[in-house]
């Protein structure tokens, strides 16, 4: 990338723009590190290129000032870090408390989050992502996102994963109602068939079945 002259330590000017930080990227990923020594060389940067007319100065906190030498006319070949945009991901119907999870592909699981907002700090690009939680009661899909130099939300809602669990009488007169009361305040209405059918998360559950004829 080469810029052209500039006034402003670290910073590039037409027909490019941005600014110089002191950090690499990991290989094949998008994530960028601050490395424990200089990023580049007074002759060679990171990508190879020799580096024309440049001063550079360390100042605090490990960062390094850019400049162009007085009176020259030709800046030389940098790399530069690509701006990063806020990725907001909301979570939606878990459980307070309840550990769930993202995996963006490329990039390293997010780890259990116990709050219902994570953010993460992104280059532009396309990115696909999976989300879990540790409950198997409830899921979501994963989807796809691009960035495109501006910060998104995306949300994630989580719902229960139910299985159907049927009834079948047998041995009373056609047309006798009865009913299934199971635990936890689950109760069919009054059933004039000779079946049933719930929808249960996992669970272990205890029923009472009776009839409307007393006899």
């Amino acid at each position: 990338m080469v810029g052209g002259p500039s006034l402003t330590n670290g910073s590039f000017q037409s027909p490019t723009s941005g600014q110089i930080a002191n950090k690499i990227r990991l290989y094949d990923t998008n994530v960028w590190i601050t490395p424990k020594s200089l990023a580049f060389s007074y002759n060679i940067d990171q990508t190879g290129e020799i580096s024309y007319n440049l001063n550079y100065s360390q100042i605090k906190n490990g960062s390094w000032n850019v400049s162009i030498k007085p009176g020259s006319t030709e800046q030389g070949v940098l790399s530069y870090e690509p701006p990063d945009y806020n990725v907001n991901f909301i979570e939606q119907q878990l459980l307070y408390g309840t550990p769930w999870y993202i995996n963006i592909t490329g990039l390293p699981s997010s780890g259990p989050i116990y709050t219902s907002n994570h953010s993460i700090m992104l280059q532009e690009g396309n990115y696909t992502f999976s989300v879990g939680t540790p409950n198997k009661i409830y899921h979501a899909n994963g989807s796809s996102f691009t960035v495109n130099g501006t910060n998104l939300a995306e949300n994630i809602v989580f719902s229960p994963v139910c299985f159907s669990v049927s009834f079948r009488e047998s041995g009373l007169p056609s047309g006798i109602g009865w009913y299934i009361n199971l635990s936890n305040n689950i109760t069919s209405i009054q059933i004039l068939v000779n079946s049933y059918v719930f929808s249960l998360t996992n669970g272990t559950y205890s029923y009472f079945i009776g009839s409307t004829n007393k006899n």
